[in-house]
């Protein structure tokens, strides 16, 4: 790292062979999946390569790439259970085909409504809602899932929640 820091360019490409492999390894064991394991390696080495010029030889280099890799590994889960989710509200279960069919479209289009403009909000917003809605996890649980504070979470969703309405309110008077 120390060589990479002093200019050689093909330092870092020798840094990155040297830990590709086990960098692989534990993101794929960390998300259950060979690719999304890859992708958070990845990306752990984009952010080592942007790091380059703040990066402060304090400390071991092994403890400072793991933690890189550690954070792109829960952002990438996170990512996976915020698109889980999403998908689950897309796949809402269609009303009862005992109403009538006028109001099985009307929910139908609400519905699609909803998921399309769950797509408008900022991701974090977004992801809180999809948590607690659509996973049905308890605001503890969506605290830990995102390793944030409970009352930013109770902000989000309040915050998310409002902004929805908004937009779902100006949707329905256009």
């Amino acid at each position: 790292m120390r060589r990479a820091l002093a200019g050689e360019r093909l330092a870092f490409d020798t840094l990155v062979r040297r830990h590709q492999d086990r960098a692989v390894a534990f993101g794929t064991q960390y998300l259950g999946d060979r690719e999304l394991g890859r992708d958070a390696a990845q990306n752990a080495f984009i952010e080592l390569a942007s790091s380059l010029a703040s990066y402060q030889a304090r400390g071991l280099f092994a403890a400072f790439w793991h933690r890189l890799l550690l954070n792109q590994c829960r952002m990438t889960a996170r990512k996976r259970q915020a698109i889980r989710a999403l998908e689950a509200v897309a796949e809402l279960q269609p009303p009862s085909t005992s109403a009538p069919l006028d109001e099985r479209l009307v929910d139908r289009q609400f519905q699609q409504r909803v998921v399309s403009t769950l797509g408008q909000l900022d991701e974090r917003l977004r992801i809180v809602i999809a948590l607690r809605f659509s996973a049905e996890l308890s605001l503890q649980q969506i605290a830990d899932t995102l390793d944030i504070p409970l009352g930013t979470v109770k902000s989000r969703l309040f915050n998310g929640l409002t902004t929805l309405r908004g937009l779902l309110d100006g949707a329905l008077d256009a």
